[in-house]
Parts: C-alpha cells; sequence; structure tokens
C-alpha cells in the first residue's frame, strides 16, 4: 500500500523535482508544414489549402493578365473584372442565367 502512495508522490506538481528533463520551446525542433495536417482530417485540411492556393493564384494571374488594367468601357462601381470584353461576356452570361431563371419563376408560376 505504501509503493502506492510513494509513486503518487513522485509525481506530483512540484516543478524543481525534475529540472534535468526539463524542456523549452527553443529546445525543440521547429513544427513542420506535415505537423499541421496530422489528425482525422489532416489529408482533407492539406487537400483543401492546396486547392484554395492554386484558386489564389489562379485569380491573382487572372487579374493581373487577362483583365485589361485602362479599360474605362465599364461603370466605375463594378469589379475590374467587368471590364474589357471578357468583362462583357462575363456580364452577358450573368444576363443569360438571370433571365433563365426568371423564365422557370414564371413558368412554375403559371403551372402551379
Amino acid at each position: 500500500m505504501s509503493g502506492k502512495n510513494d509513486k503518487k508522490q513522485a509525481g506530483s506538481l512540484n516543478m524543481d523535482l525534475d529540472e534535468a528533463a526539463e524542456t523549452t520551446r527553443t529546445g525543440q525542433k521547429p513544427s513542420t508544414d506535415a505537423d499541421r495536417y496530422k489528425g482525422l482530417f489532416g489529408r482533407w485540411r492539406l487537400i483543401r489549402d492546396r486547392n484554395r492556393a492554386r484558386v489564389r493564384k489562379w485569380w491573382s494571374y487572372y487579374l493581373e493578365n487577362v483583365v485589361p488594367s485602362e479599360d474605362d468601357d465599364a461603370p466605375e462601381h463594378l469589379p475590374r473584372i467587368f471590364h474589357g470584353p471578357v468583362g462583357r461576356l462575363l456580364l452577358a452570361g450573368c444576363a443569360v442565367v438571370a433571365m433563365g431563371v426568371w423564365v422557370f419563376l414564371l413558368w412554375l408560376l403559371w403551372t402551379l
């Protein structure tokens, strides 16, 4: 019985008992990027972050190289992506989609 009590006392919360095995942040190796993705959903988070980085890279490339920088044929309150010929195509596509939605809603109202 006293052996159990001795083991419990050896694991006390006294910090001065284990000075030799004390570890600090500087003594530990720096964590790698792979350590961030450990766990149950680690692979999913890794793929999500890679896809976000890929989309962010593509979007910045698109805004810098595809969208014209000094084309003033659209109103100022519209984002830069809607300026120029590519912007006209995007606006036309949005208009077609919106018109299709309106036709679908009118068809639903007519049949119900």
